[in-house]
């Protein structure tokens, strides 16, 4: 049986992923560069539903400006200021800040470290007879939901995540090469990777195969789909199929000549060109339109009632996964809270390497996963980590399982955790044990050791909120 086959009748089926708040999940796998793929849903969608990516639009943005870095367009370090229409920075800066634009670069714009800051757009409906024009977006005119694009910090002083940056790259794209940010892109970056499904803009008036946006597992956002002039930053709809196809041109460019990209260049989007930085207790890398850890990259996205996620290796010292990865895309305003274990369930599965921290997903330092199949069982090492923890919580046991109580509360049982573990030494002893509250889909435990000392941790939704060291 297939993977993407087990987590549907193993862990996760449609009718679950709806009650909790996602209508469909579309998937796609990557394994040693073929790509199969698999839906959960009660609907209709297929393998060819399109779906709006939201800010993973962001990233194959930046791909094409890395072919036009490539074919010497421009490179990483241009000013901003030198491809743009003369009259451009004058009409959404002010005057006190506008000599800033001076110091932005195309990296700037792409690592979220400009200075400049812009909220997401939220869209317009898809009935609306006129679209604001990008000079207005950036304006931040009274036709469209935003406020202007304005310097928030110093161009080059800290990450400062921008969505406008990339309408201002989706200006300069156009403005040198003449023609429109979409049938560029499809020049660039869909049409040699065969991206067939893949496209930024308006739906045509003669596509059916698209998935339509839900506020949960049940009920349709009140305007449908949203229409957005930022097409660069959030306008993409695709296939996680075609995401893929993306990902591995990008590990395929890493170790090879005549790729997709220059070698040279796709080091640099994922290593080289990255930017370290902290969001809550986590550290993250912005690379030139991806997060990244040092072996992995991602990005995800959301419009109104979508979410969707794209992950990949590109491990330089392990080879084994160099062409693996997968994508999850949902039609739902909470599918985010399915997105997260369906990553952990599928690394779990394919026996892939725990990732703790997904990339892109900021504020997040861990998260709770799914429960494994019924039948699996628990390592008996918990047991080291019975007691009172805390002053508020204890690991007690139950008829011989492991349980969580909180103060006086009835205990809730526990259960093993649908995720990979990681191990602490080279004999494969100490590995972390992972465990979920049965009924509670946003807690979880994890006991792990550091220096020979016990460590337990309480997750819940996606924050370790509780770490005790016990010795």
């Amino acid at each position: 049986m297939s993977t993407l086959r087990r987590l549907e009748d193993e862990i996760l089926s449609a009718d679950k992923l709806q009650r909790d708040g996602t209508p469909s999940a579309s998937i796609a796998i990557l394994e040693d560069g073929a790509i199969s793929t698999h839906i959960i849903s009660n609907g209709s969608e297929d393998a060819e539903t399109i779906y709006q990516c939201g800010s993973i639009s962001k990233a194959i943005t930046a791909m094409g400006v890395a072919r036009m870095v490539d074919l010497g367009h421009l490179s990483y370090d241009t000013k901003i200021v030198d491809v743009l229409p003369a009259h451009k920075p004058s009409a959404f800066l002010e005057p006190q800040s506008v000599h800033l634009l001076d110091l932005v670069t195309v990296r700037m714009l792409i690592t979220h470290t400009s200075g400049l800051t812009q909220p997401y757009e939220q869209g317009h409906p898809r009935d609306v007879e006129t679209l604001p024009t990008k000079e207005q977006s950036i304006q931040g005119h009274s036709s469209t939901n935003l406020i202007r694009l304005q310097f928030g910090s110093l161009p080059g002083a800290q990450l400062l995540y921008c969505s406008g940056s990339f309408t201002l790259l989706e200006i300069a794209m156009e403005h040198i090469t003449g023609k429109t940010f979409a049938e560029l892109m499809q020049e660039l970056v869909m049409r040699p990777l065969g991206m067939q499904r893949t496209f930024y803009g308006d739906l045509p008036d003669d596509e059916k195969n698209f998935t339509k946006p839900y506020l949960n597992g049940f009920q349709p956002t009140p305007i449908g789909v949203h229409r957005f002039t930022e097409l660069a930053a959030v306008g993409l709809w695709s296939t996680p199929t075609d995401l893929l196809k993306l990902v591995s041109a990008i590990q395929q460019s890493i170790h090879s000549e005549g790729g997709f990209l220059k070698p040279a260049t796709a080091h640099e989007i994922l290593i080289s060109g990255a930017v370290t930085f902290r969001s809550g207790a986590a550290q993250h890398r912005c690379g030139l339109g991806w997060y990244s850890t040092f072996t992995t990259f991602a990005h995800r996205g959301a419009n109104p009632g979508y979410h969707s996620y794209v992950f990949g290796f590109f491990d330089q010292a392990d080879l084994s996964l160099h062409r693996s990865g997968f994508s999850i895309m949902t039609n739902s305003l909470l599918g985010l809270e399915s997105i997260r274990p369906i990553f952990s369930a599928m690394l779990y599965l394919k026996g892939w390497p725990r990732q703790k921290l997904m990339p892109s997903s900021l504020g997040v330092d861990d998260y709770v996963p799914f429960a494994a199949p019924e039948g699996t069982e628990i390592d008996e090492a918990w047991r080291e980590w019975k007691g009172q923890w805390d002053h508020d919580w204890s690991l007690l046991e139950v008829q011989g399982q492991p349980a969580l109580q909180l103060k006086d509360l009835p205990p809730v049982k526990l259960l093993p955790a649908a995720a990979p573990v990681q191990t602490f030494d080279d004999n494969n002893t100490n590995t972390e044990i992972i465990l979920v509250a049965d009924g509670l889909s946003a807690t979880a435990i994890r006991l792990t050791w550091a220096d020979n000392d016990r460590i337990i941790e309480l997750l819940q939704l996606a924050k370790t909120v509780l770490k005790k060291r016990l010795s």
